[in-house]
């Protein structure tokens, strides 16, 4: 049976609140770095969000897809002198509301200075009703000091017979993939660079627009730039939905990312996300990005707030 709402909230609470130290130690950097910090030392901030999808024409919405999953943002950072953070970033679609897209990806990163650790995956074959449905996943296991760049990648199978929630599904994989037999390479970097949710944090706390920098995901280096301007439209949307209780200081964030320097052919993604202008509320209230020229999708904060 697929999971009904309630339990879709239950499970991404789950996969989002569990404590990083509560998890085995198996290997991964982001262990490695933050097996240095008790649990207790944390403090942190999570949210919900519910995933639609937009067919596009003419770059406009034609028909909405609404709640064709959920997902959850969490960031978490020590109050002692010797600051750490991590972020995590999960979603996963429901194959029965979207129309046999099933897919899940997952990011959890790790800051200490400039020392940088990432784990993550996503479905390798996402559509269910294809003979490589949701049986393997791409995962990633990251780490970056200085201009060095440590990383190992596997795919990581998984019984498709069963369907995990999606903090199972984290589990199972942070598991394995220590033991897929995936070599450790390594590459070099044109310099210091943060991860790539990293990036965006220090984008949201740059006091000056546009933020610019060059970060690492994948291994593999991309440009960065954020600009902030004001979009009282959207404000006032997000008011009425019960999403921001003053829509004076919502804020809308326009992103683009490139290629690295160096590539032959600079390929170009954008997206853009909302967000309160205020230092306690780090997370923002809806993101919005197109995978694909037909497909426009978005994640709009739950209204069972949970920070």
């Amino acid at each position: 049976m697929m999971p009904t709402r309630r339990t879709w909230i239950q499970q991404i609470l789950a996969a989002a609140g569990t404590p990083l130290m509560a998890m085995p130690a198996r290997g991964l950097e982001v262990d490695r770095l933050l097996a240095r910090y008790k649990s207790s030392h944390w403090s942190e901030e999570h949210r919900l969000y519910r995933v639609d999808a937009a067919l596009v024409v003419l770059s406009s919405p034609l028909h909405w897809f609404r709640g064709i999953g959920h997902g959850f943002l969490a960031v978490g950072e020590t109050s002692d002198v010797s600051k750490a953070t991590f972020l995590r970033f999960g979603a996963a679609s429901s194959a029965e509301r979207a129309g046999g897209f099933d897919r899940a990806g997952f990011i959890e990163e790790a800051s200490q200075g400039d020392e940088f650790a990432s784990f993550g995956f996503i479905t390798s074959g996402h559509d269910s009703r294809s003979n490589q449905s949701g049986g393997e996943y791409t995962a990633m296991d990251l780490s970056t000091t200085g201009r060095v760049c440590w990383f190992r990648r596997a795919g990581v199978p998984v019984d498709v017979k069963s369907r995990f929630s999606l903090d199972n599904l984290i589990g199972i994989i942070r598991g394995a993939l220590p033991n897929s037999g995936g070599p450790h390479q390594m590459v070099q970097l044109a310099g210091p660079h943060p991860t790539f949710l990293h990036a965006l944090l220090r984008a949201v706390q740059e006091p000056v627009a546009p933020f610019c920098c060059t970060y690492v995901y994948n291994a593999k280096q991309f440009d960065l730039t954020v600009d902030r301007r004001e979009d009282a439209r959207m404000a006032e949307v997000l008011r009425d939905k019960g999403l921001t209780r003053n829509p004076d200081i919502v804020r809308r964030y326009d992103g683009t990312i490139r290629d690295g320097a160096g590539q032959s052919t600079r390929r170009q993604w954008s997206f853009r996300f909302w967000r309160e202008d205020h230092p306690e509320a780090r997370l923002p209230l809806r993101i919005e990005f197109q995978p694909k020229e037909i497909l426009r999708l978005s994640l709009e904060l739950s209204p069972m707030r949970t920070a």
